[in-house]
């Protein structure tokens, strides 16, 4: 997918997409970074989201500048059934206690995704 034919500068402060692809059978796969992590870093995740627009899978592909990364094993499952309609703060609500930066990040990285994957599917 041609990335930068899909506005999304409102989510710019959030995060960026990195690449995207369109599965045979309608479904996204999304590189995304996520912002606002511990000391300004950002988590990048690959995110597979369904063609009605619901996560299936997060996999974190890297970060930079994070720690405690271990304490976030578990929250990609959270983000799990998440869809085009949930809300900013659902995303931002899913917090790992003593690794918050880390976990907006992360938050960050999926909601970018799923709305990058929402208006891309809305030009085709």
């Amino acid at each position: 997918v041609e990335i930068e034919n899909i506005d999304i500068k409102d989510l710019n402060d959030k995060g960026e997409i990195k690449a995207c692809y369109i599965l045979n059978n309608g479904d996204y796969l999304v590189l995304s970074r996520g912002k606002k992590g511990y000391s300004n870093g950002t988590i990048t995740t690959y995110v597979a989201i369904s063609k009605e627009l619901v996560v299936k899978k997060v996999v974190q592909n890297s970060y930079t500048g994070q720690t405690l990364m271990s304490k976030l094993t578990t929250i990609y499952d959270e983000y799990i059934s998440k869809n085009s309609a949930s809300s900013y703060e659902e995303f931002n609500g899913v917090v790992i206690t003593g690794a918050t930066y880390s976990s907006h990040a992360c938050s960050n990285s999926v909601y970018v995704a799923l709305k990058f994957a929402e208006r891309l599917g809305g030009q085709q």
